[in-house]
């Protein structure tokens, strides 16, 4: 699995939308973009991804209304690019 490189910085944001994820220090934003749909939107990051065997495959969570925004649903294989 290839990671992203990710970079970050303060914005103000209206809506509100999370991420959970290693690749960026708590309390930053985020841009994510979904290739397939062509949408994006910043995110915050709230906290780091644990060890558990749910996370193992994964780079990031997103919250329901950033999946929302970006067009995704809950079944779909996504790519996203930080």
């Amino acid at each position: 699995m290839q990671r992203e490189k990710v970079s970050w910085r303060i914005i103000s944001v209206k809506e509100k939308y999370y991420v959970i994820t290693n690749l960026a220090p708590v309390g930053s934003f985020v841009y994510l973009y979904a290739d397939a749909q062509g949408k994006g939107v910043y995110a915050k990051v709230i906290g780091h991804l644990h060890e558990k065997r749910i996370n193992l495959e994964l780079d990031l969570r997103i919250s329901k209304a950033a999946a929302q925004a970006l067009g995704i649903q809950p079944a779909d294989a996504i790519s996203l690019t930080l």
